[in-house]
């Protein structure tokens, strides 16, 4: 008898053998571990970013003490006069125009102007006080055709923008 046909029948069960015991391995071995959890959601931003920079606001006309203030009656007839030529109705300055009571409130690029209920947190206030360096509102150098509004004038925008801006 000859061995070749042995050997190749020996090969084949040892081939055989091998192959049994690899899928009896996969069958038994432990599942794979879980994928790990999701991160935790990040908390929303903010619907308004808060006026940021620091300023010292001893240096902030008091609010005044008049009740029941309006944008039409109070607020517009003082930011026409000093602001409406650079931030009015056309191609306002920075996209923000003080000429509606809801474009007051926000620039152009959604960033609070006016926080309803916080005058000292409304950087309209902070900018028209020149309380923010380099952003003097109106700007230093034409204030002979856009005057600044007065200490009077400051305080009752605040006490507007205290009183729910509205």
């Amino acid at each position: 008898m000859s061995k070749k046909p042995l050997l190749f029948t020996a090969s084949l069960a040892a081939g055989l053998v091998l192959y049994t015991n690899c899928l009896l391995a996969q069958n038994t071995s432990s599942p794979p571990p879980p994928p790990p959890p999701p991160p935790p959601p990040s908390s929303p931003a903010p619907a308004t970013k808060p006026a940021g920079p620091k300023v010292d606001l001893s240096k902030l006309p008091p609010d005044s003490d008049k009740k029941g203030l309006t944008f039409d009656q109070d607020i517009l007839p003082m930011v026409k006069a000093s602001c409406a030529n650079c931030h009015g109705a056309s191609k306002p300055r920075s996209g923000y125009s003080v000429l509606t009571a809801t474009s007051i409130l926000k620039d152009a690029k959604g960033r609070s102007m006016i926080v309803p209920g916080k005058s000292t947190k409304s950087m309209m206030v902070l900018f028209a006080a020149d309380l923010v360096p380099r952003k003097e509102m109106p700007p230093l150098e034409d204030r002979d055709s856009n005057p600044a509004l007065t200490a009077e004038q400051i305080g009752i925008l605040r006490a507007w923008i205290d009183q729910g801006a509205k």
